[in-house]
């Protein structure tokens, strides 16, 4: 389980988090909509993963995952 924080007020309808796998497979996309939330990857392989936050249309940030 990872824990996702943003800044309050950052939340809006039109920002979201994606995460992609290295081969740039989505496996997971949500709606930011609280400033703090969990992502289950209890059953995601061992490998790097990249988080994409989006909002209004506009790319705002890129972080890497490593799960062990």
């Amino acid at each position: 389980m990872i824990t996702v924080h943003f800044h309050k007020g950052f939340e809006s309808e039109t920002t979201f988090l994606s995460i992609f796998d290295i081969t740039g497979k989505e496996l997971y996309s949500h709606q930011v909509s609280y400033d703090s939330f969990q992502i289950n990857i209890g059953k995601w392989e061992k490998g790097l993963y990249f988080i994409k936050v989006i909002s209004e249309g506009k790319y705002l940030k890129t972080e890497k995952i490593i799960i062990n």
